[in-house]
């Protein structure tokens, strides 16, 4: 039994793995995300101001560091919501 619990664990972690892994590199098929969100003109940005969101955004780095750091991100909003939700069920 513990055998069985023990396997279903391990392959509930790698399918949440392997999908978070697809959903990040769906996120960056089309290239750099910085540059699908500012135009072409560019606002009137320097060069340096995009090399200082790219920094922010850790989109600097690898593309496995930043696999990391988006899921990192992502834990923290989720438990930041299920605080949220939970503080919300007991006012009510």
């Amino acid at each position: 039994m513990a055998r069985f619990i023990v396997r279903r664990l391990f392959t509930s972690l790698l399918s949440l793995v392997a999908v978070t892994m697809l959903i990040f590199g769906i996120s960056r098929v089309y290239g750099d995300p910085v540059a699908l969100f500012i135009p072409a003109e560019g606002y009137g940005l320097q060069t340096e101001a995009l090399d200082r969101i790219k920094a922010k955004l850790h989109l600097d780095r690898s593309v496995p560091v930043q696999y990391l750091f988006w899921l990192g991100d992502l834990l923290r909003v989720i438990s930041e919501l299920t605080l949220r939700i939970g503080s919300a069920s007991r006012r009510s």
